[in-house]
């Protein structure tokens, strides 16, 4: 599917769509759409990092960043469902125009969902599949073995398999299929990044 196709769909349900050649166009993109001297906050993600959003926001950045890693805690996760802008990427996104994020304590599908007044998602090319079953399979298979190999996080996706245990990072589960009022902007990015 052609990336104006993809862009086109995704905006035909309410998201907003990007599309960036390289990750530092995509910082540039990011710092244009949050305003200055709002209130800013991120879920963990290996993207961001790799693309320099959070280190920016962490040095850079002209407004109130709720920091998750200086600030441990729950209060800063709490804080970040009423931010002004809260920062994420998703671990699979599909050329039928849905969104997929899975959690394991559940604060980051909870700000996507719900409060903060706009969701930058930014995700690589290599997690564009083509439908919801193959959006599940690759968190199975992929994005979560691969965090809890990084977390070292003992559960059994690590050892190949996928049962419930009480470590496993696959505990909450969020399919978005319309953006309302393009809150939710998606910035796919042209480079392999995160999980």
């Amino acid at each position: 599917m052609p990336i104006e196709e993809l862009s086109q769909l995704y905006r035909s349900r309410s998201f907003g769509f990007y599309y960036c050649d390289s990750k530092a166009d995509a910082l540039a993109l990011v710092k244009a759409l949050i305003p200055k001297g709002s209130t800013t906050s991120i879920g963990g993600s290996v993207t961001l990092q790799q693309c320099g959003i959070q280190n920016w926001l962490e040095t850079w950045f002209m407004g109130k960043y709720l920091d998750r890693y200086a600030q441990k805690g729950d209060e800063v996760f709490k804080a970040a469902l009423t931010c002004d802008t809260y920062l994420t990427s998703c671990n699979a996104l599909t050329r039928s125009g849905s969104l997929h994020f899975m959690d394991r304590t559940g604060n980051r599908v909870a700000a996507i969902a719900y409060g903060p007044k706009q969701v930058l998602v930014v995700s690589g090319i290599n997690k564009l599949v083509d439908d919801d079953t193959a959006a599940l399979q690759r968190i199975k298979t992929i994005a979560a073995p691969l965090n809890a190999k990084r977390l070292n996080v003992v559960c059994p996706c690590v050892k190949g398999c996928c049962q419930y245990d009480p470590n496993c990072l696959c505990q909450k589960y969020l399919k978005i299929e319309q953006g309302m009022n393009r809150r939710i902007k998606v910035i796919l990015i042209n480079e392999s990044l995160g999980y």
